[in-house]
């Protein structure tokens, strides 16, 4: 059996949600720890409201930016309206959550699969059961990016689709070592840069984790310049 975590935000609040409606259904089939699942419905009405809001905000900043323009540039006959504001925060707010709801919903599911009770039944009705084939697994191959952010550090991007995790292996000049894992799509490797006028070239590669296991193919190896500046 498959199990996976919906990637983008509006799909993953739908799962999230289905998976907290239908869970108490089953709580007495599994010995998942009730702090836990109440952690994960707090997270969900949290997620929820936040990302509504974060939409309205996003809505905003057009607009507000739009505003700006109008006043600096105009067009020879605007006549600007109203100052644009956002809506204040509601009186009542919900629950603040812990951090990573995404990671505690993958040690759940991974508490559900190891239990030896999940059925492709229940895991449907979960919304958690993903009809992919573990040949689809052995084929899997991280679509593995770099780029330099603030402060010159790399971060690397890939693709979660259904798969826990990946290894991040890096090669300093001296062959590939593991540095870390990451159980998000973006990881930021934030090891001491250069010291200044130094440029050093590094290598990656990363390779998927399911089920605290590695699995697939090792992802195309990508390079990048790093430059001490300070």
């Amino acid at each position: 059996m498959l199990t996976f975590v919906e990637g983008s935000d509006g799909k993953f609040r739908i799962q999230i949600g289905r998976f907290d409606d239908n869970y108490p259904k089953y709580k007495d089939v599994f010995n998942i720890p009730v702090l836990k699942i109440s952690q994960l419905s707090t997270g969900r009405k949290m997620l929820d409201f936040y990302s509504t809001r974060n939409d309205l905000i996003q809505v905003f900043a057009i607009g507000s930016t739009g505003y700006k323009n109008e006043i600096r540039h105009g067009n020879g006959s605007l006549v600007l309206g109203a100052i644009p504001d956002i809506n204040p925060l509601p009186t009542v707010l919900p629950t603040l959550c812990i951090p990573n709801i995404e990671g505690l919903f993958r040690e759940i599911i991974g508490l559900l699969a190891t239990s030896g009770k999940l059925t492709d039944s229940i895991a449907q009705d979960l919304g958690i059961l993903h009809s992919l084939t573990f040949e689809d697994i052995e084929e899997g191959q991280p679509n593995l990016t770099v780029k330099l952010v603030g402060g010159g550090y790399p971060i690397l991007h890939c693709d979660m689709l259904f798969f826990d995790g990946y290894e991040i292996w890096k090669d300093e000049g001296t062959g590939y070592k593991k540095v870390d894992t990451s159980n998000h799509s973006k990881y930021t490797d934030t090891s001491p840069l250069p010291a200044k006028g130094v440029t050093v070239t590094i290598k990656y590669k990363t390779i998927y984790k399911y089920q605290s296991a590695v699995v697939g193919k090792w992802s195309v190896e990508v390079v990048v310049t790093l430059y001490g500046h300070v």
